[in-house]
């Protein structure tokens, strides 16, 4: 792994400063060969259209990489307003009568030879794993978009260290 130089900064006040940033919430899942497991992402972006690819961030600590690498498949699931216990559960940080990565917190489809769906999640995007690139504290991972399916669902939304719900906002009429 290359090393680079550390600028001239404070990793504390990079880490405050990127905590701002909103972010969608999503959770990776995979199932196969090697088993079944999940984690909660806020690093997730569309990497190209044409062919369909998106690229999620996943720490190197999670135990979800050796099973995404094993079964060569993952499916993103974008979570909606409601599921932040879903998140909490996949984050490993799990509510009052909630299991850590437990697929049992929200309505999954965890049959068939895909990776867990979450029923009522904003979109939901099998993927073939194309690439992995190591980033640091992480690793990313370039995924080929197999099928698709979403819902109307309004988001959720990460920023400042808590969950929200989006709200449209109004244009003003110009002048």
């Amino acid at each position: 792994m290359t090393e680079y130089p550390s600028a001239d900064r404070d990793d504390g006040e990079f880490r405050h400063a990127s905590g701002l940033l909103a972010t969608g919430v999503s959770v990776v899942s995979t199932a196969g060969p090697a088993g079944s497991g999940g984690q909660t992402v806020s690093a997730m972006s569309v990497a190209s259209y044409d062919p369909a690819m998106l690229l999620v961030c996943v720490n190197r600590r999670s135990p979800i990489n050796d099973l995404v690498r094993a079964n060569g498949t993952f499916c993103v699931n974008a979570l909606a307003a409601h599921h932040s216990p879903v998140a909490d559960s996949f984050a490993g940080r799990p509510r009052p009568g909630y299991a850590a990565w437990d697929f049992t917190c929200g309505d999954w489809d965890t049959g068939g030879a895909r990776p867990p769906r979450l029923l009522d999640a904003v979109a939901v995007f099998d993927c073939v794993v194309a690439q992995i690139v190591p980033a640091g504290s992480h690793f990313v991972y370039l995924g080929a978009v197999s099928s698709t399916r979403h819902r109307t669902n309004p988001p959720l939304a990460y920023t400042g260290h808590r969950y929200h719900r989006l709200a449209v906002l109004t244009e003003r009429a110009s002048a």
